[in-house]
């Protein structure tokens, strides 16, 4: 059994993000997918990703966001993706519209 000094692992506390999705005329645009993908994870390697859906007013959330850097793209059905925008969120952050 481990005898040394204790352990104490600190869980940052999460980021948020909200945000709007619009068309190209900047009309609010329901049930798009937001995706939402996180560096690299130094322990998996592996990135994770998720994705929310916009409201019916292209309104989006992300709750329990990673700190770090964060990349967000939306896509829909009848337009072509967005461009990829890329935050660096420090813990507990939050960034809305």
């Amino acid at each position: 059994p481990y005898s040394g000094p204790e352990l104490k692992i600190t869980l940052p506390r999460a980021a948020r993000l909200a945000g709007l999705v619009v068309d190209p005329s900047g009309k609010p645009l329901a049930d798009a997918a937001v995706e939402v993908e996180r560096e690299r994870d130094v322990f998996t390697g592996r990135s994770d990703e998720e994705s929310r859906s916009s409201d019916a007013q292209g309104r989006f959330e992300v709750r329990n966001a990673p700190s770090g850097l964060v990349r967000l793209r939306a896509t829909h059905p009848k337009f072509a993706a967005s461009p990829t925008l890329e935050l660096r969120l420090a813990p507990g952050e939050e960034r809305t519209d």
